[in-house]
């Protein structure tokens, strides 16, 4: 005891149990996660049909998308203003996943188009 107060120890206890029930844990959040990423994908290929989207509305939709990212335009209203089949979508996935950008850009790739020629 030092001026009347006990010391605490610094050791940490590894517990066999507390990592197995933390695994455990940390598993059932991915598996919530992975759910929640099927369910938008699902929901993006059921209300967006992008493959009938015009070359030019999928260059502005990339674009646009890229401005947001750059907080040029942070405002993800503003973005689903100019894009509305975007309305039925989860912003928060919009904002995470690369996914839908991967299949517009696949979509260009598609009819020839290189986006890249357009930066």
């Amino acid at each position: 005891m030092t001026n009347g107060k006990q010391e605490k120890s610094m050791n940490v206890q590894v517990s066999l149990h507390k990592t197995i029930v933390f695994s455990f844990i940390c598993l059932f959040f991915t598996f919530v996660a992975w759910h929640w990423e099927l369910i938008n994908r699902y929901r993006f290929k059921k209300t967006l049909r992008y493959k009938s989207f015009d070359t030019q509305e999928l260059i502005n939709t990339i674009s646009d998308y890229e401005k947001f990212a750059s907080c040029e335009d942070p405002i993800i209203e503003h973005f689903l203003e100019k894009h509305p089949q975007f309305f039925w979508v989860s912003s928060l996935w919009i904002v995470n996943t690369k996914y839908w950008q991967r299949l517009h850009r696949k979509e260009l790739k598609r009819r020839g188009i290189d986006y890249a020629s357009f930066n």
